[in-house]
């Protein structure tokens, strides 16, 4: 307490719990925000620079390497699997499921933006950009949340750990021009046996299978 012109003032301090949730959240948001507007930027710019067809390209033959990039990115699965990643980030099943949402939005409108700035599409693309604003909601929200629950340390977390690499499979189809063909497709095989390794890994080192393991 303090005396201010003879008056008895009370100090009042911020619920600490309030203020670290509040910190919480803003994290969990900001993280994927800033990792959708980078998700966004590249698989623009990467085709703005890189391709044959872009009046923007380094080179008229295309930059091999950034034409990859652009294929991977390109794909249906990609940007799903980035809500994957964000969930998992999280650690927390709600705060995945929104962080997946707030990721995939941002990348979409960091992507049809930075198309129409650098002049690749002619102009902004509002009609697709809202189309996959709207495709992004349930996207985010389902593939945060199994990024999530792959996050926890339960016998069973592996199940929605090993959604992300099946949905590279079932999605996964060939992509990019010819000239760089079949690298994109390699690239893809070579992700989803990586993933799939260190899932598997990670869950075989939690306490509880080595415990049963163990045990038998």
């Amino acid at each position: 307490m303090a005396s201010l012109f003879g008056m008895r003032v009370t100090a009042v301090s911020a619920d600490p719990r309030r203020t670290g949730a509040r910190d919480v959240w803003a994290r969990a948001l900001l993280g994927p925000a800033l990792l959708g507007v980078a998700l966004g930027a590249v698989n623009s710019l990467s085709n703005v620079f890189g391709s044959a067809y872009s009046p923007h390209s380094l080179s008229s033959d295309g930059i091999p390497p950034l034409e990859v990039l652009g294929a991977l990115l390109g794909t249906q699965w990609a940007w799903p699997v980035a809500a994957f990643g964000i969930g998992w980030w999280t650690r927390r099943s709600l705060l995945g499921s929104l962080a997946g949402v707030v990721g995939l939005v941002a990348a979409d409108v960091t992507y049809y933006w930075s198309d129409a700035v650098s002049g690749f599409s002619g102009g902004l693309d509002v009609f697709a950009m809202r189309y996959y604003a709207v495709l992004a909601v349930p996207a985010g929200r389902v593939m945060g949340l199994l990024g999530a629950l792959a996050r926890h340390e339960h016998g069973w977390s592996l199940v929605p750990g090993l959604a992300a690499p099946a949905f590279v499979i079932w999605f996964g189809t060939q992509t990019g021009p010819l000239v760089v063909l079949p690298w994109p497709e390699r690239i893809t095989g070579a992700f989803v046996v990586v993933l799939t390794v260190l899932l598997l890994g990670r869950w075989l080192r939690l306490p509880w299978v080595r415990r049963s393991a163990q045990s038998r």
